[in-house]
């Protein structure tokens, strides 16, 4: 059975997509969890396979990508769709690597990206936004556009 988890977290209704910077803070966090993932899937006793056969398939096959598309909620999204990854454990311990995997996410990971991104979130509802002129349609005259003020 292939795992794919997705997290989701829920910063209420932006209603616009993530900054750079707000998603820079997701992409950092990807980045750190993948290689936390990787530096974990590592270290197998290969039984009863073949002479030859590739090693480290699974390993290869852990992918994610982070989703903050308009009007969405910020995502990161992280899966390995090998049939046999939620069974590998190492030798002598009962639960597989990837259950392991998952509650240090959720207990470490998880709460530290949802801190830096509402942190990146409102750095940017504290920045001024400066006035804009807006360009006139039709030969109409220029408006002005009013401060936003939160």
């Amino acid at each position: 059975m292939p795992i794919s988890t997705t997290t989701t977290i829920d910063f209420g209704d932006l209603g616009r997509r993530l900054s750079s910077a707000e998603r820079a803070v997701l992409v950092r966090h990807e980045r750190r969890i993948m290689a936390k993932i990787r530096k974990r899937w590592r270290d197998w006793e290969y039984k009863n396979r073949p002479e030859g056969a590739p090693i480290n398939v699974s390993l290869a096959a852990w992918k994610s990508r982070v989703e903050s598309t308009e009007g969405g909620r910020p995502k990161l999204i992280i899966e390995n769709h090998k049939s046999y990854v939620t069974h590998v454990h190492h030798a002598g311990v009962v639960k597989t690597e990837v259950s392991l995997i998952k509650v240090e996410l959720d207990d470490v990971d998880v709460p530290l990206m949802r801190r830096d991104l509402s942190e990146a979130i409102a750095k940017a509802y504290e920045k001024p936004v400066g006035r804009k002129e807006l360009g006139g349609r039709g030969g109409a005259g220029t408006a002005r556009a009013a401060d936003l003020v939160l």
